[in-house]
């Protein structure tokens, strides 16, 4: 399975992750900003491979290769601050999330984070195989 699409990134990063991690890392998605600039993926449940591509990263192409557990049937995939744009209690807030996930670079096998060295509307081509 292949997806093409264009991220607005204001943290530096976007994140790939299981649906499911969101609310079991405190955080509350898709209020109407998560809507707008992220995506949420149907897809089978299990463990995949997935091939990633940003060509336009600050610093040339960003690529790589991670395995995940997607538990949820929905990976979602955008800049990780937007997840929780529209949270009112302080405890599902960015700041909370980034503590949990030690700054987006741990997600328990569930997620991963695409440095895209900086902020811009990045292009993000992924590449999905159940293994």
């Amino acid at each position: 399975m292949k997806f093409e699409g264009k991220f607005e990134v204001d943290t530096g990063g976007i994140v790939v992750m299981d649906f499911e991690q969101i609310p079991n890392s405190g955080g509350f998605i898709y209020g109407k900003k998560a809507d707008e600039k992220c995506k949420r993926l149907e897809i089978e449940s299990g463990r995949y491979e997935i091939k990633y591509h940003v060509p336009n990263g600050w610093f040339g192409p960003v690529k790589g290769t991670e395995i995940i557990d997607v538990n949820s049937g929905q990976l979602v995939v955008g800049d990780p601050g937007y997840f929780f744009s529209d949270c009112i209690d302080e405890r599902f807030k960015w700041g909370y999330f980034l503590g949990l996930t030690h700054y987006v670079t741990y997600f328990g096998g569930t997620g991963f984070n695409i440095n895209t060295g900086g902020d811009f509307l990045f292009d993000l081509e992924l590449e999905l195989k159940k293994i």
